[in-house]
């Protein structure tokens, strides 16, 4: 079922025609191959959406259907055509290395094709295409899936939704969480030496980790998914936050959607992230 209504009510335009692409491209010629097309994270939630935000688009293929097929590459290859079209803005022509980094995590990759059976095995690693060791040691894998489907929405096919049962959250999950995004603003602060013109992208990497730092805190401590906005209210208003981490997560809404390198910003970002995981471990869960 093609939700054209839904789908051109999105902020911007490039995107509205990608997705639109995409439906078409699988509706006419890929209908005996594709299960279902899900959009989620910030596009699925529209409140979240910027000029910046990826189309966080994922192709589900039928049950007994390779991801290796030739006709699912040849999928993979056109949607990539169509990528490289309507989003070349979002590209910015990245370094090697930074491109690189973002294939291994899979931090603003547009879309993904995985098949039925990995979505019914949650298996994130082939889901979200992500390096399997990294997966297994820093991905809070069970509160990540749980979040993405959540605020998932259907745009074309059937829905796959149901089949994914939420997971018992474990404090390592949160564990996991913490370090991963505290390494990935390391990693950012050591990158910058190297790729100082490119400060702005590095930003959006610090960017994206504290969001992420939100969700996981968030969907463990309530079980749900929210938008940025709500998220960051729930630690705004519930929890207590030192005047620090509150002025870190203030600037981050803020900052959210421009392109305005905030000094403040990256030099409490650390302190932030940290601090969102301790006080969630510290908080008992409803």
């Amino acid at each position: 079922m093609l939700a054209t209504t839904w789908v051109m009510s999105l902020a911007s335009r490039a995107v509205d025609e990608y997705l639109t692409h995409v439906i078409q491209l699988v509706e006419v010629h890929y209908r005996d191959l594709v299960h279902s097309i899900i959009i989620f994270g910030s596009l699925a939630t529209r409140k979240d959406f910027t000029k910046f935000s990826d189309s966080d688009l994922l192709i589900v293929l039928k049950e007994g259907v390779p991801r290796t097929s030739p006709r699912a590459r040849r999928l993979e290859q056109q949607v990539l055509h169509l990528e490289r079209h309507y989003l070349s803005h979002l590209e910015d022509n990245k370094p090697f290395l930074l491109r690189a980094i973002e294939f291994q995590t899979g931090m603003f990759r547009n879309f993904f094709i995985t098949t039925l059976e990995e979505i019914k095995k949650g298996r994130f690693e082939r889901i979200f295409h992500t390096n399997a060791i990294l997966t297994k040691l820093l991905a809070p894998r069970a509160i990540t899936l749980h979040s993405v489907f959540q605020k998932a929405r259907v745009v074309w096919g059937e829905d796959v939704r149901p089949l994914v049962k939420r997971p018992a959250f474990h404090p390592s999950e949160i564990l996991k969480s913490m370090v991963m995004n505290l390494l990935t603003i390391a990693g950012v602060y050591v990158l910058s030496i190297a790729y100082f013109r490119r400060t702005p992208t590095l930003m959006r990497y610090v960017m994206n980790s504290v969001k992420w730092s939100l969700h996981a805190c968030y969907t463990y401590l309530t079980g749900k998914a929210a938008t940025i906005e709500e998220e960051s209210a729930f630690f705004l208003k519930k929890v207590s936050l030192d005047a620090p981490s509150r002025q870190a997560l203030q600037l981050f809404l803020q900052l959210r959607g421009t392109e305005a390198i905030n000094g403040m910003f990256l030099l409490l970002a650390p302190y932030l992230t940290w601090k969102l995981h301790v006080l969630t471990l510290s908080i008992k869960i409803n």
